[in-house]
């Protein structure tokens, strides 16, 4: 596609990487790698080149007339698999990356849920998200990573650790690396333009969707899961904020829904 760039989503899981993914894929100048599911994960093969991602990643069925500045992939894992990041960095040279992130709180409970309603979590939330079940979040027991993708999907403490995911990604990209906040997309105008101005595309092309790849599971989850996630996370939020030199929206504690 002459003229396009790459683009890359790399997360972070239930974030809303897909609604961000919907909205600048609604952008004209922005085209999303086709089909949404399964993702493309290029990159996770370490044998993978540019060529490999262009194939893959340029849709063909969108009647594209060559005028993108953006070629896109959204995968979500990415976030959490640092040995991307140099092969991304190798093979498209001009890339920029979007990382969302939201509630660190909230993001843990959908992860909960989703995992749970997919049939990859039995335990009550009291338990799959107690730090003191699952020691500095990493994998527990029946999570042996053979999941789609090698994606481990009871990580959930984890991933919300966004300055330790984000600081590789930051020390390679630098400001090709924009992070945005998922709140702040889905409720105020001035974020989307703002990012939209960041790519260098027109603020006023794009459309938000409704829900996107939301949870179903509404299981409730008590304030008492919420505080001792609040607390876990407390330690994590200034590392956070001083890597994006930025306050954060989200409240401490975390109101219910």
């Amino acid at each position: 596609m002459p003229g396009a760039r790459p683009l890359i989503i790399p997360g972070g899981q239930r974030c809303g990487s897909t609604w961000l993914a919907r909205f600048l894929d609604s952008h004209p100048e922005i085209n999303l790698a086709r089909p949404y599911r399964p993702e493309p994960k290029v990159f996770l093969d370490p044998n993978a080149g540019a060529a490999d991602w262009w194939r893959r990643c340029s849709p063909q069925d969108t009647g594209d007339d060559g005028s993108a500045t953006w070629v896109a992939e959204k995968s979500t894992s990415y976030l959490e698999r640092p040995e991307v990041i140099g092969r991304i960095w190798t093979e498209l040279s001009d890339v920029e990356v979007v990382a969302v992130i939201r509630d660190p709180v909230e993001r843990a409970i959908s992860n909960w849920r989703f995992s749970t309603f997919n049939g990859l979590e039995d335990r009550p939330a009291e338990v799959a998200l107690d730090p003191e079940h699952t020691p500095n979040g990493d994998a527990v027991t029946n999570d042996d990573g053979n999941s789609p993708g090698n994606v481990q999907p009871r990580r959930y403490l984890q991933r919300g650790r966004y300055s330790e995911l984000l600081l590789p990604w930051s020390d390679r990209f630098g400001d090709r690396l924009h992070v945005v906040v998922l709140e702040e997309l889905l409720h105020r105008e001035t974020a989307r333009t703002t990012l939209l101005r960041e790519l260098g595309v027109a603020p006023t092309a794009a459309h938000p969707p409704g829900s996107v790849n939301a949870s179903t599971d509404r299981v409730p989850v008590s304030q008492g899961v919420r505080d001792r996630l609040a607390e876990y996370y407390r330690p994590h939020r200034r590392p956070l904020e001083e890597l994006l030199n930025r306050a954060l929206p989200w409240g401490d504690p975390v109101p219910r829904d």
